[in-house]
């Protein structure tokens, strides 16, 4: 009753019935069996402290007992232990009897009242959730109606760039509670609209080289911050990128200009000069001696030409290297 206290209305019982109050004697259970058994049990148990008392010897003195002797005591207090024993049993079997029959008589009569109260905190929740459901109504539209531009969908299947459930989601844990006073609620939901447009405005006056990727982060986040760093990324991908292609033009411009530059070709070399044919002269015979030709200077071509020239006199022998030359040149 206390979840309707501080309502204005008054809410007055319909009377289903009449008669339908149930005496609480209707639950009376005789227990008079299981009186009896506790006083048997506690009769068993006296005379098992007395069987106890009158065998109770030291274990010098039943080391010393007989077999005859130990076995009597040990029939004894045997008995005694299973008069006991039994008593407990007796009382377990009767307790157990009226324990069931209560659990039944329960279930009987309070089958009614539980269900009453189960129907009762169904509609609570019921009237809980209509609440709920009209607290969260009236937030939204009070969110749509300050910000319209960023709450709603410019056109039919395109997203809102800031919708109710972000907000929602972000900011208003509490805003459902009951103990939330809803004007306060709805002052907040104001100073978060203004947040909202201050960060924007703070990006507009920025001079962002790429305004709209920032907005688009601001619009995911709600960061100014992460909205400039995303500017400041796409800058210095900018500046990478022209440094990349400033690096390639220079390259392309220096392979160009070796390009047109004329190819060093190799010295053509000389023409061996024509040998002329050799017309045997009738001369008195000499005798030949080794000879050693000096020269100053000449290419392997004009080398060749020169033994091709010796060969056709019939003479032979071979070209030596500067040093044969210096050596020559230092006996002279």
């Amino acid at each position: 009753m206390d979840e309707l206290a501080g309502r204005d209305e008054i809410i007055e019982a319909d009377v289903i019935e009449e008669g339908l109050m149930i005496s609480s004697s209707s639950f009376e259970i005789d227990t008079s069996g299981i009186q009896q058994d506790l006083a048997d049990l506690a009769e068993a148990i006296d005379g098992a402290l007395t069987v106890y008392g009158d065998m109770l010897v030291t274990p010098e003195a039943l080391g010393t007992m007989g077999r005859r002797e130990v076995r009597q005591r040990e029939l004894a207090v045997s008995r005694a232990v299973r008069g006991a024993d039994e008593m407990r049993r007796q009382l377990n079997r009767d307790y157990k009897v009226p324990l069931d029959l209560a659990k039944k008589r329960y279930d009987e009569l309070m089958g009614p009242v539980i269900a009453l109260h189960a129907a009762y905190k169904q509609r609570r929740l019921e009237l809980d959730e209509e609440e709920h459901n009209q607290r969260l109504e009236a937030i939204r539209s009070r969110y749509e109606e300050l910000a319209p531009r960023i709450a709603l969908s410019p056109s039919e299947g395109a997203p809102a760039l800031v919708p109710f459930e972000r907000i929602h989601g972000a900011y208003g844990s509490k805003w459902l509670n009951k103990s939330e006073d809803i004007d306060s609620v709805m002052l907040e939901i104001a100073g978060i609209v203004r947040g909202i447009s201050e960060g924007e405005k703070r990006i507009d006056e920025a001079g962002l080289r790429h305004a709209t990727e920032a907005k688009a982060v601001y619009w995911q986040t709600l960061d100014v911050n992460a909205a400039i760093a995303r500017d400041s990324e796409l800058c210095a991908l900018e500046e990478r990128q022209a440094a990349l292609d400033e690096d390639c033009r220079a390259k392309e411009e220096k392979t160009a200009a070796g390009a047109m530059q004329p190819t060093p070709q190799p010295p053509t070399p000389a023409a061996a000069p024509a040998t002329q044919p050799i017309v045997p002269v009738e001369t008195p015979a000499q005798e030949r001696k080794p000879r050693v030709m000096i020269i100053d200077g000449a290419t392997d071509d004009e080398c060749r030409a020169i033994g091709e020239f010796c060969r056709s006199l019939g003479i032979t022998g071979v070209f030596k290297g500067p040093r044969f030359h210096e050596a020559v040149t230092r006996l002279q």
